[in-house]
């Protein structure tokens, strides 16, 4: 009967809906299943997310800190020895994301689900075992163990160079303004750096030489 087939035809919609994978989306990478980033309610479903670091980013750019995201945009960081952080970057607002796509998961069926269940191991396993240590255990080791659990591009050897690169090579500014004000810091703190190193001062005046009147 025709009730007979609509119930058949909605039992097989149901059935793909169950099967599909939310984040297997090819046309569009992957991302377009996942919620926008927001980053004024500092939301970056699946990203790994940047700031940087007073001091150390002024001397050397490419170097900052960085977290990595729930499919819902949580993000969480590694601040300190079995310390993860969430909510937030502990440095500052992110200047950066590099957003990930859920397709390239291959750890048990992939997509967004095995990606949160391989941060959320992550996350258990940083906030009761793992010691901080800034040039070997740190922030971006953090995100690498997460994408290492996930099988993220069929790769189980992310590190922190990997992380830090890609975040480099691939990762948006959320704004230009952010860009230029990154680089104006730089700017700023290298050519104080520069003074300082080289004993730079004002000419003295000469002798006859009116002094300036501040």
């Amino acid at each position: 009967s025709r009730r007979d087939e609509t119930k058949a035809r909605t039992r097989g919609a149901n059935m793909d809906d169950t099967l599909r994978d939310t984040g297997a989306d090819g046309s569009s990478g992957g991302t377009k299943s996942l919620p926008p980033v927001e980053s004024r309610k500092n939301r970056f479903p699946m990203c790994v997310v940047w700031c940087p670091l007073p001091m150390i980013t002024w001397l050397f750019p490419p170097i900052g800190h960085v977290g990595i995201c729930y499919s819902d945009g949580l993000i969480t960081d590694f601040l300190g020895s079995r310390f993860i952080h969430r909510g937030s970057l502990g440095f500052g607002a992110v200047a950066r994301y590099w957003r990930l796509d859920p397709t390239k998961v291959t750890d048990g069926a992939g997509g967004v689900h095995a990606f949160d269940t391989s941060v959320r191991k992550a996350e258990s396993f940083f906030n009761t075992c793992e010691y901080y240590n800034l040039f070997g255990n740190n922030c971006h080791q953090y995100a690498a163990h997460a994408m290492n659990l996930a099988g993220y591009q069929g790769k189980r050897d992310w590190n922190m160079v990997h992380v830090a690169a890609n975040v480099l090579l691939k990762g948006r500014w959320i704004s230009p303004w952010a860009a230029v004000k990154k680089l104006r810091k730089g700017m700023a703190k290298l050519q104080w750096t520069w003074r300082t190193a080289t004993g730079a001062r004002p000419a003295a005046p000469q002798p006859g030489e009116p002094v300036p009147q501040v």
